[in-house]
């Protein structure tokens, strides 16, 4: 490590770091250095606050949370439940335990990346930019320009994200919930499926490609729409244009991190998937087209489109279109692309992206399907469920009573 770094001051210090929601270093704790780069701090026995530093082959990872880790002796981590056991005091015990309090992540160099977030309630802070931090003077920058230009509502969100209890969130088909785009601006979404329910009520074929996704996946759209106004009634969100579906992980609205502000029932303008298009992820010998719960397949994969294409420096997998990927948190890039009318679509991994327009028609092609056929043909083709009809399904999972305006915290 650098000798001139200073852990506890150089990334934050004690005047900046309630600005992202974590407790000043108190000077009555006792600093204790576990291994090079990780640092706990002591009231009596108990752990407040690990900050981590660790240099790899290319980047390095500094993090930092507020914690309350009780310990025998400051040499052991006391287990929490009567039927748990001591740990030894490390670097392994320390870095993986489940903060108490919020979370400051930050990865610069070759990788580079930055959250501020609350484990506990699933709450996070908008970080504008775009977090190209090679050193650490980049971050530093953004840092000074993040603290003054914070806006007189900041450290209210600050104090949600603290405070705010651990919670757990029902949510329904047809929920509209709001997120943030940035620190003054809201967006809004719409639930309009959850893909283990379709999975329970065997909507789903075998090898269809929703089978392949990760976490409770929920699939999501996007209203067009970036808003300083939280509390924008429900009748004028639902009344603004959608995006494409998109697929989300249920966790941040599972556990309150984004907020349900009304519903509505579901109609066949409301429903869209992913089209998805690639090989079997297993030992299987299949190649499939995937759009709704529709589906396409053959066991001759021999002249199958391979996807490969890219530049000798980013050679593309051969499943790139099988856009099964589940996004933790929302994208709120894509209402942002939208809006300076470019693609919401990410072109890696979307092949209906006006980028992968020439892959699209060797997939389609190679179904015989005719390049402008609908969702509602394509679906009736091979005996599924239309928009329409995916809707009279979908509603069955609505609330018994559909919210309406529910207001900002």
């Amino acid at each position: 490590m650098n000798q001139s770094f200073d852990i506890q001051h150089d990334v934050l210090n004690n005047s900046q770091r309630p600005y992202f929601g974590l407790d000043p270093i108190d000077p009555a704790w006792d600093a204790a250095e576990i291994k090079p780069g990780v640092i706990v701090f002591f009231d009596g026995d108990v752990i407040k606050k690990v900050i981590l530093h660790v240099e790899r082959r290319d980047h390095i990872e500094h993090r930092e949370f507020d914690t309350a880790i009780s310990t025998r002796n400051r040499q052991a981590i006391l287990p929490k439940t009567d039927k748990g056991k001591e740990k030894k005091l490390n670097f392994s015990s320390v870095s993986t335990s489940t903060p108490s309090g919020c979370t400051f992540s930050l990865l610069f160099g070759s990788f580079c990346s930055l959250g501020v977030g609350n484990q506990q309630n699933a709450i996070s802070l908008p970080l504008p930019g775009e977090h190209k931090f090679t050193k650490l003077e980049d971050f530093q920058q953004w840092r000074d320009a993040y603290i003054a230009d914070s806006p007189p509502s900041h450290f209210a969100k600050v104090e949600r994200m603290r405070n705010t209890p651990h919670r757990t969130i029902k949510y329904f088909n047809g929920d509209i919930f709001r997120f943030e785009i940035d620190r003054e601006h809201y967006g809004f979404g719409l639930i309009i499926g959850q893909i283990r329910k379709m999975q329970k009520d065997g909507m789903i074929p075998k090898r269809h490609a929703l089978n392949d996704t990760m976490c409770v996946p929920l699939l999501i759209r996007l209203y067009r729409v970036k808003t300083k106004d939280c509390d924008i009634p429900t009748e004028q969100i639902v009344s603004m244009p959608l995006l494409p579906a998109g697929i989300m992980a249920d966790d941040c609205v599972l556990w309150g991190g984004i907020d349900i502000v009304g519903s509505k029932q579901l109609n066949a303008d409301d429903i869209d998937f992913p089209i998805q298009v690639g090989r079997a992820l297993t030992s299987e010998r299949y190649f499939r087209l995937c759009w709704g719960i529709g589906m396409v397949f053959t066991e001759q994969i021999d002249d199958a489109p391979h996807f490969r294409g890219g530049d000798k420096n980013r050679l593309y997998h051969i499943n790139r279109f099988l856009n099964n990927g589940v996004t933790i948190g929302i994208r709120t890039s894509s209402v942002e692309s939208e809006l300076r009318g470019e693609s919401p679509r990410t072109a890696w991994s979307d092949i209906c992206h006006p980028d992968n327009m020439d892959f699209k028609n060797a997939a389609f092609q190679f179904f015989q399907l005719p390049f402008d056929i609908t969702f509602d043909e394509f679906n009736a083709k091979y005996d599924s469920m239309t928009r329409l009809q995916y809707a009279d399904y979908a509603n069955k999972y609505l609330r018994t009573e559909l919210l309406q305006n529910v207001k900002m915290w």
